[in-house]
């Protein structure tokens, strides 16, 4: 059992995706940084100047950058990659680096807090990404793993039954 940020999740006959909710995707800075002034939605040029945190690109937040890379023929120069989101944050709460994430849980304390800003991208492609909350298709789930499945899946209301 695993969730899995991105546009879509990934094409697996083995997995079954048994909840997912909206969760757009933003870019994460430091309270404080440069890009809290610009007035709009981001765009890849905006951001080109900053170092880049990210998780790999098989994670959906990975492929949505790549994406938005192709589609914009912008490069984004990585400077650090990690599929810990704990480690992307402290990333960019200690320099002027940027990460993009997917609105909702993963940030919420640091945001609420005034540490971490997210900010609105300009791509609609952003707009629809969503996280899944995924079990390996025929693979009975232990007792504990059903009731962890069940907890998430009640405790968080953002995730709508597949």
């Amino acid at each position: 059992m695993f969730g899995h940020p991105g546009i879509y999740p990934p094409s697996d006959a083995r997995l079954r995706v048994v909840a997912s909710a909206a969760a757009p995707a933003k870019l994460l800075v430091r309270s404080g940084h440069p890009l809290t002034q610009v007035s709009g939605p981001l765009r890849l040029k905006h951001i080109q100047p900053y170092p880049l945190a990210l998780m790999p690109p098989a994670y959906g937040v990975g492929r949505l950058v790549e994406l938005l890379e192709y589609a914009e023929r912008v490069a984004l120069h990585r400077s650090f990659t990690s599929n810990s989101v704990a480690a992307l944050k402290r990333f960019v709460r200690a320099t002027d680096g940027v990460t993009f994430v997917g609105a909702g849980l993963a940030v919420a304390p640091e945001v609420e807090a005034g540490q971490l800003v997210t900010l609105d991208l300009a791509y609609p492609l952003c707009q629809q990404a969503q996280v899944s909350l995924m079990i390996r298709q025929g693979r009975p789930l232990s007792a504990a793993a059903g009731h962890l499945l069940a907890s998430i899946s009640g405790m968080f209301s953002v995730f709508k039954r597949s």
